[in-house]
């Protein structure tokens, strides 16, 4: 096997515990849930914001727009508010809990998409 390419979920957990009655399977004392989601974080600098509104640019919203089609579940990291937080616990706190709002099953695909469209330019501002 090559050392350098990745190896699938499943023969990564080969070794895990699986534990059929709550549907989870164990493995390094890590639970991962039978309903997986494909997650993709975007760290958005200055750069990836619009200059007035401080809003997603076009090119920013497209590119978590066609994530979200293709089945992730985007979390948007905003580099602003994150350097904001100077002790490293709690800024790993501040991405799991932006993890957690973005797979809750409160957040469906259209509220996924509402959030995003509400952080975009909106054309009747202009």
């Amino acid at each position: 096997m090559d050392t350098g390419t990745p190896q699938d979920l499943s023969t990564v957990l080969t070794n895990g515990e699986s534990n059929s009655a709550s549907g989870q399977t164990t493995f390094n004392k890590v639970r991962i849930d039978e309903n997986r989601y494909k997650i993709a974080l975007k760290c958005l600098d200055y750069q990836d914001k619009t200059l007035l509104t401080n809003s997603i640019s076009g090119s920013i919203a497209l590119q978590l727009r066609l994530l979200n089609s293709l089945g992730y579940k985007c979390v948007p990291i905003h580099y602003d508010e994150f350097i904001k937080i100077q002790v490293p616990n709690d800024r790993i706190k501040y991405i799991q809990r932006k993890i957690k709002e973005a797979v809750s099953p409160s957040s469906t695909p259209n509220q996924q998409s509402n959030n995003l469209s509400s952080t975009s330019r909106n054309d009747a501002d202009w």
